[in-house]
This record gives C-alpha cells, sequence and structure tokens, in this order.
C-alpha cells in the first residue's frame, strides 16, 4: 500500500488528519498536535477532505497568532509610559474635583513590587488599575460627567436677602464674567481628558495638544467684557474659583 500524504494517518479504520502544532503556539493550544478525525474509512476521500481541513487549520493558526500579537501590544500599551500619562492625568483631575480615590497603581514588575501595590490598594493610597483599555475609557467618562455636573451646579451664591434675592460671594457685577471663566475651566479640562481618550483608543501617532491641568495659572483672556475685574482684583477672583473652595448648589 503506497505511503499516506503528510499529516493523513489512519487510526484502526478511520483516517485521521494529525497536524503538529506551530512551537509558537503550542503554549496557547495547550497541546503539541491535533487529532481530526475525517469521519471515514475510505482513504480516497479521506485524502479529498485532508486539504480542506489542513487548510482551516492553517487559518487559525493564523488568526491565533494575530490574537497573540494583539494581546502582546495591548499588555505592552497598558504598562506603557503613555497609559501612565493619561492615568495620572485622569487621577490629579479627579482629586481636584474631590471624585477619586487617589492615583492608580503602577504595573508591576516583580513579586516585591505586586505586594507593595497590594498594600496601597488594601490601604486606600492606590486605586486599582484599568485592566484594559474599555476600563480605562469608562474612568476618563466617569470624570468628564463629573466636570459637566460640577460645572452645571456651580454658583457664587452665598445666600439670600430680606426681599429673597441673592446674596453673592462676589460684587455682582463680577458674576457673569467669573461664572463664564468657571465654564471655561471645566471646557478645559473636558479638552484635557478627550485627548486622554484619544491616546486610549489610539490616535495613529497623530501629535495632540494636551491643555495643562493647572488651569488656573495661565493668564485670563485679553478679551474682557464690561465690569471684567482689573488685575488684583483678578488674582482674589482666582482664590474663590480654586478648586477646592468652588460652592455648588444643593
Amino acid at each position: 500500500m503506497p505511503s499516506l500524504p503528510k499529516y493523513l494517518h489512519l487510526r484502526g479504520t478511520t483516517y485521521y488528519v494529525r497536524r503538529p502544532i506551530p512551537p509558537d503556539l503550542q503554549s496557547a493550544f495547550g497541546k503539541k498536535e491535533l487529532w481530526i478525525s475525517l469521519g471515514t474509512t475510505v482513504r480516497k476521500e479521506a485524502e479529498g477532505k485532508s486539504h480542506g481541513v489542513l487548510a482551516n487549520l492553517e487559518r487559525d493558526f493564523e488568526a491565533k497568532r494575530r490574537h497573540l500579537d494583539a494581546d502582546r501590544a495591548e499588555g505592552e500599551f497598558l504598562a506603557s509610559p503613555t497609559f501612565n500619562g493619561v492615568l495620572e492625568t485622569t487621577a490629579r483631575l479627579a482629586l481636584d474635583l474631590h471624585v477619586g480615590g487617589g492615583s492608580y497603581a503602577p504595573a508591576t514588575k516583580s513579586e516585591a513590587e505586586a505586594r507593595a501595590v497590594a498594600f496601597a490598594l488594601l490601604t486606600g493610597f492606590q486605586q486599582p488599575r484599568p485592566i484594559s483599555r474599555e476600563q480605562a475609557l469608562g474612568e476618563v467618562d466617569r470624570v468628564i460627567d463629573e466636570i459637566d455636573v460640577q460645572a452645571a451646579t456651580a454658583t457664587l451664591v452665598i445666600g439670600k436677602d430680606e426681599d429673597g434675592g441673592p446674596i453673592f460671594g462676589v460684587p455682582e457685577r463680577y458674576v457673569e464674567p467669573v461664572m463664564a471663566y468657571i465654564q471655561e475651566l471645566a471646557d478645559a479640562d473636558k479638552r484635557t481628558l478627550s485627548a486622554q481618550k484619544q491616546l486610549i483608543a489610539g490616535a495613529g501617532g497623530r501629535r495632540l495638544i494636551v491643555l495643562p491641568v493647572a488651569f488656573l495659572a495661565r493668564p485670563l483672556p485679553p478679551f474682557r467684557p464690561s465690569g471684567w475685574p482689573s488685575g488684583s482684583q483678578q488674582s482674589h477672583l482666582r482664590q474663590i474659583c480654586g478648586r477646592p473652595s468652588l460652592a455648588s448648589s444643593g
């Protein structure tokens, strides 16, 4: 009887494809070879079926390689300086808004580092590190939502007068420009976080301009509506608007 084609084997009376798994994929499959029954005892029929089975296996091997490569790239990104910077920016803004739980735990490379992180998590000094891009995007979105809430509820009203009118914590003519400035700060923080989301999702190498979190430190806009405070008054207003002293309504 002529020898069987490569990868075709006879077990008892049934033909099988026996395909060794490439060495780089053996750990992923958890074995060194695959045995696939061709469901026939007829050699000619088995030879015909084996071509399709082997072609499918090659596609499976390539798909598994792509999956492993993607997992490897994902792991490298989640431990990268870029991702660390995203987490640092997000945590800093969350703390400014009083909605954060401290810095995110760093990626660990040793048992000693893992023990130190476990202790920091247990004591609340750090919060769990996101384990995926999706989870990190959710963290950023949570802070963006909080910015919207705080900007919408921000108020300079500190009480009511005898007629029920509002009493402001600044001269009334400053209320409108100060509230506009508060919204400007909120918009700047949201732009910063939107840039972090682009970095998480991947921006195709495009260079992003990230506005500084310490937005209050920059000069006020050159355009000033009527009633805009003077230089010495601006310093006082920064103290009023600075986090965390900004009041918010009910």
